[in-house]
């Protein structure tokens, strides 16, 4: 998503935690990695498909798979690795933000900042 904004252009993506892990830094100093993911759902079949026939046809063949719980026909989302951060655990504590693993972000990318507003 792109928004134009007074004073330059913002970018925001969703993310959500997978992991996070303790580390430590190269001085033995305690941390946190934090791996955060784009989630993007899967383009719709038939947004695929120009004609409406074939997509009354594919959308209800896609519903009966689905009823049959067909475990190659579940839509998922997919999921593209976005955001590492490597804090110790000061910078963590600065930052102001208790990551959970699943936890939804939105992050936003304006004049060179990012920010994180968490969404569930």
């Amino acid at each position: 998503m792109v928004n134009t904004l007074a004073g330059g252009i913002s970018r925001t993506v969703r993310v959500k935690v997978l992991r996070i892990e303790a580390i430590q830094d190269a001085d033995g100093v305690p941390g946190k990695k934090i791996d955060l993911v784009e989630e993007r759902q899967p383009a719709p079949a038939q947004a695929l498909m120009g004609d409406p026939e074939a997509r009354m046809i594919a959308e209800g063949t896609l519903q009966a798979l689905r009823q049959l719980q067909i475990p190659i026909f579940q839509s998922h989302p997919q999921v593209y690795p976005k955001l590492v951060l490597f804090l110790t655990e000061d910078e963590y504590e600065q930052l102001g933000i208790r990551f959970d693993v699943n936890q939804i972000y939105e992050i936003g990318f304006k004049d060179g900042k990012i920010s994180f507003t968490q969404i569930r």
